[in-house]
């Protein structure tokens, strides 16, 4: 089941992961709706460069595989629902949504990023290890 403002929130993620937590943060500090916007559209167009320079470009490769299968007529959709938000109330809670959604993506691509690793520090230590058996 795809969530409320599940896509904009996994390209703030991968965001998160690859240039650090600063278009996330300022999303959840947008003091207005067009700031919220601005804030995202500057996110969104970072993440199609960074998703242009293809997956060798990126710290994490499990945050490419996020992006790529991000729905961005998803995207899209979360936009229009985000402009079409009334009240000061709605958009901040919109916004904390997103922001908190956002944040738990990038932990699950860092606990990802950390199984990786231990994986292949483990099948060079079983490399080393056969290998030394002696001759």
């Amino acid at each position: 089941m795809v969530g409320r403002f599940d896509n904009v929130s996994r390209v703030l993620g991968v965001l998160v992961v690859e240039e650090g937590p600063s278009h996330v943060d300022r999303v959840a500090r947008a003091p207005s709706k067009d700031l919220a916007l601005t804030y995202i559209e500057e996110a969104l167009r970072d993440a199609h460069s960074l998703l242009g320079l293809g997956r060798e470009a990126f710290r994490v490769k499990g945050a490419y595989d996020v992006l790529r299968h991000t729905s961005f007529k998803g995207v899209e959709e979360e936009l229009v629902e985000l402009s079409s938000l009334k009240t000061y109330r709605e958009l901040r809670e919109a916004l904390a949504l997103i922001a908190a959604r956002a944040l738990s993506i990038a932990s699950k691509l860092m606990l990802m990023r950390g199984e990786e690793r231990g994986k292949a520090e483990a099948g060079a230590q079983e490399g080393v290890s056969s290998g030394s058996g002696g001759a």
